[in-house]
């Protein structure tokens, strides 16, 4: 698909979920867990808010992770900001300012 100029925020916070869903250890909160959500005609994305600021896209993204004991929340938000970036990439050509990691939940695993 090429990258479009500019596309909806609704688009992007979905696409954003699902390239998230693909991170193993993490996971957005459901509806009535999030604090964040994008909301547009008829959809509300849970967990992710879009917001344009000067030409550029800033996004909040509130997870809940699962680690082992020897896990890291630092490379898990990294792990997150790369697959984020590179999934707003693929849909529009604006400059992604910031991409901002709010850990709401965490479990460690054996």
């Amino acid at each position: 698909m090429e990258p479009s100029l500019l596309i909806g925020e609704q688009q992007i916070a979905k696409v954003v979920v699902e390239r998230i869903s693909r991170v193993r250890g993490a996971a957005v909160p459901t509806r009535h867990q999030a604090q964040f959500t994008t909301v547009g005609p008829g959809v509300r994305i849970s967990g992710v808010a879009v917001h344009r600021v000067e030409g550029s896209l800033n996004i909040d993204v509130e997870l809940i992770a699962t680690l082992k004991k020897q896990g890291s929340f630092p490379i898990l938000a990294a792990r997150v900001r790369r697959m984020t970036r590179q999934a707003i990439q693929t849909l529009t050509t604006e400059h992604v300012r910031r991409v901002n990691i709010r850990i709401t939940d965490f479990h460690i695993k054996d």
